[in-house]
């Protein structure tokens, strides 16, 4: 069976609430990544504070659970994605996508110099938990004290 194929029976087995998910995460990410090109950070991040969010639902076990769903459909329509995005984009689009179900999750910066280079990264993390990257981001990029606040 192809790769095509098989990756096909997999979207076709999903939920329609994961499909609407993941194409929705699809759209998002060429859209903020252009979005960021053209207008840079503090525009799309204030287009994006415009749009509104939900109230929070259920326990924190069930947002915990929302939240890695959510972080899922991002990495997976990352990574088939015709076009190649960052960790900012990416990072912004679950951001957003938790926002929009009461979930607030916190966008984190860090920076770190490898070679003589200064490297900066995004992440997403929820209570502590980090839902975008492996749990050491933390370690490996020095992150600012700040996070950035849901809108």
């Amino acid at each position: 069976m192809s790769l095509l194929v098989a990756n096909a029976s997999k979207f076709y087995r999903l939920s329609r609430s994961d499909k609407r998910l993941l194409a929705t995460a699809g759209f998002l990410l060429p859209v903020l990544k252009v979005g960021l090109q053209w207008l840079g950070y503090r525009k799309v991040k204030a287009i994006l504070g415009r749009i509104p969010g939900q109230a929070a639902k259920g326990s924190l076990a069930e947002m915990i659970t929302q939240a890695q769903v959510v972080a899922w459909a991002v990495r997976v329509a990352a990574s088939y994605a015709p076009f190649r995005s960052n960790c900012l984009p990416q990072s912004l689009a679950l951001w957003y996508l938790l926002r929009r179900r009461g979930i607030g999750g916190d966008l984190r910066f860090g920076v770190d110099s490898k070679d003589g280079k200064l490297e900066a990264h995004a992440w997403v993390e929820f209570k502590g938990l980090v839902l975008s990257d492996s749990e050491d981001v933390s370690q490996r990029f020095a992150p600012f004290p700040l996070t950035v606040p849901p809108f």
